[in-house]
């Protein structure tokens, strides 16, 4: 004998779970829905406000290249949409709901309560993120560990983009009287060129450097000259100012890469 019954039913190793329509009915479902965008709606105002104290602090002490970078970051872009994609849905259900099944309601609705729970998350991790950034202490080890990657892979146009990026940091900070943050990034040049020196005694063929004398723009693996450059630029800089303390660092960080 089958019994009939309006309410849907999910079976379940002999057990029945049945849905409720009556119950799901009496659920304040516009106001769950007009909260869920609201809420959303309020934290992406805040992000944007935050961010846009984090992009005038990256212009003062980052490079263009570094700011871009940012932008496109898959943190940055990852909560962006899944803020936008939440909301946009939040309201388009908002408006259909009358119209759609209660089971198909309520599975949209539980997609959306799991995509808020999911949008905190991203939010939590960008605030952190956007911590690191502002730190310049903090960043140099982010820096080191992307440039590493890009050495790892011989992408030479982005290497060199981040090396050059570091000794504008590095030559920033000095300008505005940071000698800690200077020296950070000037550590932070020399543990690149050990990185890729450890590469090369590893593979001497794959990493050999290759420098065209008179065009270095095809360079490969040009990772010391690259920070040379950078040194030169720091060092100038500390002599232009009759700064001793980074005069005796460069000093030091080229005794040691010879």
């Amino acid at each position: 004998n089958v019994q009939y019954s309006t309410n849907p039913s999910f079976f379940l190793n002999n057990y029945s779970i049945s849905f409720n329509i009556d119950f799901f009915n009496k659920l304040p479902i516009t106001a769950i829905l007009s909260t869920i965008a609201g809420a959303l709606a309020a934290i992406l105002a805040i992000v944007f406000a935050i961010s846009q104290i984090i992009i005038s602090n990256l212009s003062e002490r980052y490079s263009p290249y570094i700011f871009k970078r940012y932008k496109n970051d898959p943190k940055t872009i990852r909560t962006l949409f899944g803020f936008i994609t939440v909301i946009t849905l939040s309201i388009l259900l908002l408006f259909v709901n009358a119209f759609l099944p209660p089971t198909v309601s309520f599975m949209l609705l539980s997609a959306l309560l799991l995509g808020l729970v999911y949008s905190f998350s991203l939010f939590i991790n960008y605030f952190n993120f956007m911590f690191e950034i502002i730190n310049p202490l903090e960043f140099a080890s982010i820096l080191e560990k992307y440039t590493k990657e890009h050495i790892k892979k011989q992408n030479e146009k982005e290497t060199k983009n981040y090396i050059i990026s570091l000794g504008d940091i590095s030559v920033k900070a000095f300008q505005r009287n940071e000698e800690r943050v200077c020296k950070e990034y000037i550590q932070t040049l020399y543990n690149i060129f050990k990185e890729f020196l450890k590469l090369k005694e590893g593979n001497p063929e794959k990493y050999k450097p290759v420098v065209n004398r008179y065009n270095r723009d095809n360079a490969k693996n040009n990772i010391l000259g690259y920070v040379l450059d950078q040194y030169l630029r720091i060092y100038k800089e500390a002599v232009f100012r009759k700064e001793e303390t980074i005069e005796e660092e460069i000093s030091k960080k080229l005794c040691s890469i010879l």
